[in-house]
């Protein structure tokens, strides 16, 4: 559940009028507030619980600081090291991956680092892998992003479909993932990677696994 709180907190880019991951227009971020819970059941747990925690996961905490306390690094090493390990914690190669739900603040900064470090890690299969944010249709819960976006990861691995990133009319070439652009895909995710990269350098990377029958 999210409440919206401001819409005007950061101005267009001023050096293109390109798409980020999120927005086709450089819309400013919406900050708003919300929150996640992901628990597991125990003796009790349904069946549909242990389809989606029964194969292999990963997660990977990195924290690394740059020049700037909300800036990221704009080479990608640090998110890179993050994706890396988590694939390396889950016993996992990259062409595992079948989804990756996006940290996609809709700035150019973040957009493109993010960009940077997934073909450090995933070379140019990166492009046959879909990539969406659902900070596109919710907004940025800031500390709550990365619980809130394990859930839809979680519900991605269970409904199998993948949300969208709306709002996206001008693709910047110089982020081609392929976003899933403004329509939910049903498509076959059996491994999905859900990546919070937070001010600071506190970067997390989570892969799920549903069981494979």
């Amino acid at each position: 559940m999210t409440n919206r709180l401001e819409t005007d907190l950061a101005p267009p880019d001023p050096r293109n009028g390109k798409t980020t991951m999120r927005d086709g227009h450089n819309r400013p971020i919406v900050v708003v507030t919300g929150m996640g819970v992901i628990t597991s059941l125990g003796e009790g747990k349904t069946e549909n619980w242990k389809k989606l925690t029964a194969g292999e996961s990963g997660i990977s905490t990195i924290r690394r600081f740059s020049t700037h306390r909300t800036g990221p690094k704009p080479d990608g090493v640090p998110i890179a090291d993050c994706m890396r390990n988590a694939l390396t914690d889950a016993s996992m190669t990259f062409d595992q991956i079948d989804y990756i739900n996006a940290h996609g603040t809709s700035t150019s900064e973040n957009d493109r680092m993010e960009y940077v470090g997934a073909v450090v890690v995933f070379g140019d299969h990166v492009h046959k892998i879909p990539v969406s944010s659902n900070k596109s249709m919710i907004g940025h819960t800031l500390s709550a992003a990365g619980i809130i976006e394990a859930v839809f990861t979680l519900l991605t691995l269970e409904h199998q479909r993948i949300p969208p990133t709306i709002n996206y009319d001008v693709p910047d070439p110089a982020i081609p993932f392929d976003v899933v652009p403004n329509k939910a895909r049903d498509a076959r995710v059996t491994t999905a990677m859900s990546n919070s990269f937070g001010f600071g350098g506190q970067n997390v990377s989570l892969i799920m696994r549903r069981e494979v029958n």
